[in-house]
């Protein structure tokens, strides 16, 4: 009955969105809504029957989407600064062990200003700064594990 849910849910806001009720409009909207409820349909369980809580997947989607627009704007900004910041690499021990959990860490961190993700060892990361410090580093790190632990029950 979620799956029908969806689909319905999403072949109306295909309708809408296209605001035509031609033939290739419906056609169209039936195959991508067909997609979106077989790709989306168990959002909710993962397969070690772990739960996504939806609402946390959202926080956790939004303050990723910021870092990413402020990073976009601090890579400008260091791209027509006369200054590049220097690198320096560190490893960062992960509370975390879950593979799903590390693969939504490492987006995010990837996604973040200045900070790109060289490598994952089982339970650390080794992290490339540029122009920021270690502790701050490590407080975004455990803020995103935080927020990821209420997303993945």
């Amino acid at each position: 009955m979620k799956k029908l849910s969806l689909f319905i849910f999403c072949f109306i806001f295909w309708i809408l969105l296209t605001f035509q009720l031609d033939w290739e409009n419906i056609f169209v909207g039936f195959i991508i809504s067909v997609f979106v409820t077989f790709l989306f349909g168990n959002l909710e369980e993962n397969g070690a029957g772990r739960k996504i809580r939806f609402g946390y997947f959202l926080l956790f989607f939004a303050r990723t989407f910021w870092l990413w627009i402020k990073s976009a704007f601090v890579q400008i900004y260091i791209s027509v600064s006369p200054q590049i910041p220097a690198s320096e690499n560190f490893e960062i021990k992960l509370r975390t062990s879950d593979a799903k959990s590390k693969a939504f860490l490492i987006m995010a961190l990837n996604l973040s200003p200045n900070i790109t993700v060289i490598a994952e060892k089982e339970d650390k990361l080794l992290i490339s700064s540029h122009g920021r410090c270690e502790e701050k580093v490590i407080k975004d790190v455990e803020k995103l594990e935080k927020i990821i632990d209420k997303v993945i029950v």
